[in-house]
C-alpha cells in the first residue's frame, strides 16, 4: 500500500491544485456531520477538470478510494474514505449562467445553495429544495445526496430538479447524464457503443434483469429514503430500451 508521501510525490506533476499527505489536513477531512471518523490517505483540491482527471485516473490505476466532498455536511459519513478526497468546494465553485427565461442555472459542482440562490433571488427565481445546512452544502452533495429540506413537499427533491449533469467516470472520461426520451434511441446508441458509459449502462441493465423481483417486492414504500441506490426509478431504464 502507498503511503500519503508517496501518493502526494506521485501526484505532484498531476495536479495544480493542492495536494496534502499532511496528517493535520487529513485529519480535518477524517469527519463530516456525522457520527464517523475514517482518515484519508491524501486530500486533494482540484482547480480544473484536468486535476480532476488526473486524480481519478490515478485512482483507478492504483486500486486508491476515491471520494468527490463539498462542505461535508451529510450526516451519513459520505464524504469519507480511506483514500483520496477531493474536495470541490474551493475551486469549483462557478456560477457559469443564469438564464431567468427558461428558469435554469449552470454552475460547477462546489456552488453553494446559499449562494446561487442570492443570484437567483435577483431575477425572482428559487432552488427550491433547502436542506437545514444550506448556507454551506454544496450543489454537487445535494445532488448525490438527493438532499430535500422543510419545503420538498411543494419544491420536490433535488434530483426532481436537475435537467442534466456532466459527469467524469473511472476512466477520465466526461459525458452528459439526463432524462432520455420515451423512443430511447440516443440510450440505444450508448448501450450498442464500445464506451465505458455504454459498458456502465449494460451492466446496470444486466443487474436489474438479475435482481428485479427483489427490487420490487423490497423497495421501501416511503418517497425519500437513504439506504442506497434509487433502482426501483431505473427500472424504468429497462423498459426504454425494450
Amino acid at each position: 500500500m502507498k503511503s500519503s508521501k508517496e501518493i502526494a510525490k506521485d501526484l505532484e506533476n498531476l495536479v495544480t491544485g493542492g495536494v496534502y499527505p499532511d496528517t493535520i489536513t487529513r485529519t480535518l477531512y477524517a469527519t463530516d456531520a456525522s457520527m464517523f471518523r475514517v482518515l484519508p490517505r491524501i486530500v486533494i483540491e482540484p482547480k480544473n477538470y484536468d486535476d480532476i482527471r488526473n486524480s481519478i485516473q490515478y485512482s483507478t490505476t492504483n486500486n486508491i478510494p476515491i471520494a468527490p466532498r463539498g462542505a461535508g455536511s451529510g450526516l451519513a459519513g459520505e464524504s469519507l474514505t480511506t483514500g483520496i478526497v477531493l474536495d470541490f468546494s474551493l475551486h469549483l465553485n462557478t456560477i457559469i449562467n443564469i438564464d431567468n427565461k427558461n428558469s435554469t442555472a449552470t454552475i460547477q459542482s462546489g456552488v453553494v445553495r446559499g449562494v446561487l440562490n442570492k443570484e437567483l433571488q435577483k431575477g425572482g427565481k428559487l432552488f427550491g429544495p433547502d436542506p437545514a445546512t444550506s448556507n454551506r452544502c454544496t450543489l454537487g452533495g445535494m445532488i448525490a445526496n438527493n438532499s430535500t429540506g422543510a419545503h420538498s413537499l411543494l419544491y420536490g427533491m433535488t434530483r426532481e430538479n436537475v435537467i442534466s449533469i456532466k459527469v467524469m467516470l473511472y476512466d477520465g472520461s466526461i459525458v452528459t447524464l439526463k432524462n432520455y426520451d420515451r423512443n430511447g434511441a440516443e440510450l440505444k446508441a450508448i448501450l450498442n457503443g464500445d464506451t465505458a458509459q455504454g459498458k456502465i449502462y449494460n451492466a446496470l441493465l444486466a443487474s436489474l434483469e438479475k435482481h428485479s423481483e427483489i427490487i420490487q417486492e423490497e423497495w421501501p414504500a416511503a418517497p425519500r429514503n437513504r439506504h442506497g441506490y434509487l433502482l426501483k426509478d431505473v427500472r424504468l431504464f429497462k423498459q426504454i430500451c425494450g
